[in-house]
């Protein structure tokens, strides 16, 4: 990963080289900056489409396990998820009232549960 992020630099550093050498001369067009950009418009809207069908298919992941399972299996399945959302809200709530609270009033020498009560 660190040698193709390297060559990334390298290659960054070569274009702008290359493009500054080019626009000395007017006449000689700059052909690898628009290709670069076409290259990029085209991963962003590859990305753009894998993220938006990605609840699809985890959806469908999740249904087919779903009905793979029996009723009991599935019952404790969904106890065993209850019991993680409650744990879930739970650390959020100690976070937010307490942890960020105090790294607040650390920082600020504030109330940060005046803050709070604003946003609500």
């Amino acid at each position: 990963m660190l040698g193709l992020i390297l060559f990334a630099i390298a290659f960054g550093i070569a274009i702008v080289v290359c493009r500054r050498a080019t626009n000395l001369d007017q006449d000689h067009g700059d052909l690898l900056l628009p290709l670069i950009s076409q290259t990029l418009d085209a991963t962003l809207l590859l990305v753009l489409m894998i993220v938006k069908t990605t609840p699809v298919a985890v959806a469908s992941l999740l249904l087919g396990a779903l009905a793979q399972t029996s009723m009991p299996d599935l019952a404790r399945s969904m106890s065993s998820l209850g019991v993680l959302v409650l744990g879930m809200l739970c650390a959020f709530l100690f976070h937010i009232l307490v942890f960020m609270s105090g790294l607040s009033w650390a920082l600020t020498h504030t109330n940060p549960y005046q803050h709070i009560r604003g946003m609500g």
